[in-house]
């Protein structure tokens, strides 16, 4: 695998910064999903979330990530801004399966006390490697054997 291109055209592999920029389009879909859960909820929102409002966002996010990886070949924020997931034969989208192990490494923050610390440090890691690593790989395509490929 090159930095500049797959041999079957799907595209160079997508920057750091707009790899970013996506994660963040996506952040802002889960939050907003987030605060309507807790209107519905959670009565006073100055608590902490009730065990409903994060059972159902994290079942949103699971559903739209690996959802939308597994049928339009990446996120919102993604396909917004013209990068695709590919699997390690180059296809796009990938398989649920895929999807998934895309998605898994996210349940370490579900560990108590301790998960939230490792997540945060899985997060640092891969802005590390998605600027350094020769394939552009976060802990995530790292899991799943995929790619995030520019497609414009």
């Amino acid at each position: 695998m090159t930095d500049n291109a797959f041999s079957r055209g799907l595209g160079p592999l997508a920057p750091g910064a707009t790899r970013i920029a996506a994660r963040l389009i996506d952040a802002a879909v889960v939050l907003t999903v987030f605060s309507a859960l807790r209107s519905v909820f959670d009565n006073g929102l100055t608590e902490a979330p009730s065990l409903a409002t994060s059972l159902a966002t994290l079942a949103f996010a699971f559903g739209y990530e690996v959802g939308m990886v597994a049928t339009r070949g990446g996120t919102l924020g993604k396909l917004i801004l013209g990068l695709r997931v590919t699997d390690e034969t180059e296809a796009t989208p990938p398989s649920v399966r895929t999807s998934v192990m895309r998605w898994l490494p996210n349940v370490v923050a579900a560990v108590p006390f301790i998960g939230p610390i490792i997540a945060l440090a899985l997060v640092l890691a891969s802005l590390i490697w998605i600027f350094t690593d020769s394939e552009r790989r976060s802990i995530f395509d790292k899991t799943a054997m995929t790619h995030v490929v520019s497609v414009r």
